[in-house]
């Protein structure tokens, strides 16, 4: 099963169905049992945690359960929060209105200006000191206003620079998985549309780390991690410019290939599988022995086909991958 993609999808096929519909029952049952309010946020983060623990095949007691919760959810696709979406967006348009009232004053100010250069002259001209000295008061107050629009201007530019940081932070959120610093599956997902709608050679490149499961139950799940983020490093360094690179959950992963041909395509998963199968981890415990891990990934290639759905070309290149699961792992097998 694959739950990243039983979350996000948009338009399931039959098959996706019928494990989303029992997914979604025992998830119902479950939360019933445990009295677990069934809001959307808590149906969806419970959905999750009972699809990631059939698919690594752990028992499914309310204990077991309730253990992995807090395990699963820190991998769990997320979602940019609309309350804050919506506050930003409310803030954008509070700098907006404030800094027109601020140009609207600027320039009333200028034409304030304006007019009291003119009636100085004419006091000048007639030795008014009465009025000359009226006159000064009114520049001095038109300063400090002006002052203080300038300091109104200045926090402004302050909070569009705030705000432009939580822009990137959403988009941060947004695209980018946080373990391993690729790209996450909604960015895997927009980039894959760019690149199917622009036309030419297209491949794509599916790999699972194997038996993860049991390193994981091994070492534990900060030792995955560590191998997560070391097939991470290793795909942002092996892969070409032109490339990208996708963590889309789990120990799965993907590759982006524009403008190359099969056998190159193939060229590029090898040379990534080698790296990984030769690549170790190292892990000190304090004065206990050094620990030295190593792994294997198998990988999945498929091509686009002109007129395929993107759930056709990701579902291949899945079948692909399970090809070379089922021959024995650690391979690559184009499909």
């Amino acid at each position: 099963m694959r739950c990243k993609h039983y979350i996000t999808m948009q338009d399931p096929k039959n098959e996706d169905k019928r494990h989303v519909t029992e997914l979604a029952k025992e998830t119902l049952a479950f939360m019933a049992k445990n009295q677990i309010a069934v809001t959307p946020k808590n149906f969806e983060d419970w959905f999750f945690v009972l699809c990631k623990a059939k698919e690594e095949e752990h028992l499914l007691t309310d204990q077991n359960l309730f253990i992995l919760y807090e395990d699963y959810l820190k991998d769990k696709p997320q979602i940019l929060n609309d309350f804050e979406a919506k506050q930003v967006s409310q803030e954008l348009k509070d700098v907006a209105s404030d800094s027109e009232d601020i140009v609207s004053l600027m320039d009333n100010n200028i034409e304030k200006h304006k007019r009291y250069i003119q009636d100085s002259k004419e006091m000048i001209k007639t030795k008014d000191e009465d009025k000359l000295n009226e006159l000064y008061s009114k520049i001095d107050a038109l300063e400090q206003e002006n002052s203080l629009l300038k300091e109104k201007i200045a926090k402004n530019i302050q909070k569009l620079d705030s705000l432009q940081n939580k822009f990137h932070e959403f988009k941060k959120l947004g695209y980018e998985d946080p373990l391993t610093g690729l790209a996450n599956r909604r960015g895997f997902e927009e980039d894959l549309q760019t690149l199917m709608a622009a036309g030419g050679p297209l491949y794509l490149v599916y790999l699972d780390i194997d038996n993860f499961k049991s390193i994981n139950d091994t070492y534990g799940h900060s030792v995955g991690d560590e191998v997560l983020k070391d097939v991470g490093e290793i795909l942002n360094n092996f892969i070409r410019k032109d490339t990208r690179a996708y963590r889309l959950g789990g120990e799965e992963f993907a590759i982006l290939i524009p403008n190359v041909s099969e056998e190159n395509s193939y060229k590029i998963a090898e040379r990534i599988r080698k790296v990984i199968e030769n690549h170790n981890i190292r892990l000190k415990d304090g004065d206990k022995e050094e620990k030295i891990i190593s792994y294997t990934a198998s990988f999945g290639i498929t091509g686009y086909k002109e007129g395929e759905s993107m759930d056709e070309f990701v579902d291949r290149a899945d079948k692909a991958m399970y090809q070379a699961k089922k021959a024995g792992k650690n391979r690559v097998v184009i499909l």
